[in-house]
């Protein structure tokens, strides 16, 4: 696309959110488990493994979208 350089501006962007995994990781556990962090208004699926399948066409159908499984 030639617009951004048409109009003298940059595009930029990044891979990952330039986040910092090995941080971020313990930190969002640690707001989960002390509910400092209620991610209930995110999630459009919760269940177990065995529900994948299920998920997976939920998906397909676009009535999925975030999802925890847990083991």
């Amino acid at each position: 696309m030639t617009l951004p350089l048409r109009l003298g501006r940059v595009l930029t962007g990044s891979e990952g959110g330039q986040s910092r995994p090995e941080f971020a990781i313990s930190e969002i556990l640690g707001r989960l488990g002390a509910a400092k962090l209620d991610v209930s208004g995110l999630l459009s699926y919760r269940g177990l493994l065995g529900d994948l399948p299920d998920v997976i066409d939920g998906m397909r159908r676009g009535e999925v979208i975030h999802t925890v499984l847990l083991s």
